[in-house]
């Protein structure tokens, strides 16, 4: 095969092949730019892609969409910090959603940095990490978390459940 073939995904499986990209302008459909990556993925794509179009149009991106092979943290913050309108469903969320109690049956009050569980239970901060850019929750009475209603359900980590907090969070939950 090609050497700067890569493995990709698609509806047979692994292959070798390319990853196409293009951007069309939202008014005509008509494609403003176009490449041939060498990633297997798209996350990393979009930021690149819209800056090429940019360059390409002498026109400022206003709203970018994409789909969630797209979704990538640091790349939409950065756009969204850029004035950018992102509209990119959240991979990790489609998943979570079936979840009997996901993150987002959980409420983040930001005045005191804690999460409050669906039974009224404080997760306090535990653990910031840096390199993953990230906090992690947790529930101080880590019996209060096993005797509780939702166990088996929530978690079943005789730590308790641990809830975590991209340090992006406030920009991601702008993004549509």
């Amino acid at each position: 095969s090609d050497k700067d073939a890569r493995m990709v995904k698609d509806s047979r499986g692994y292959v070798m092949g390319y990853n196409a990209q293009m951007v069309t302008d939202k008014k005509h459909g008509v494609i403003v730019q176009c490449d041939v990556a060498d990633s297997a993925v798209d996350y990393h794509q979009l930021s690149r892609q819209i800056l090429a179009a940019e360059h390409n149009t002498g026109i400022t991106c206003k709203t970018a969409i994409a789909d969630a092979g797209y979704w990538h943290q640091d790349t939409l913050c950065k756009l969204v910090e850029r004035g950018i309108e992102v509209l990119v469903p959240d991979s990790q969320e489609a998943r979570t959603a079936a979840m009997p109690l996901s993150n987002k049956c959980f409420s983040y009050i930001a005045d005191g940095d804690y999460y409050l569980c669906p039974q009224g239970e404080k997760l306090h901060l535990v653990r910031t990490d840096r390199e993953r850019k990230q906090k992690s929750y947790r529930i101080v009475s880590r019996r209060r978390c096993r005797n509780c209603m939702h166990w088996g359900n929530c978690t079943t980590s005789i730590q308790g459940r641990v809830v975590k907090r991209s340090f992006g969070a406030d920009i991601i939950a702008t993004i549509k």
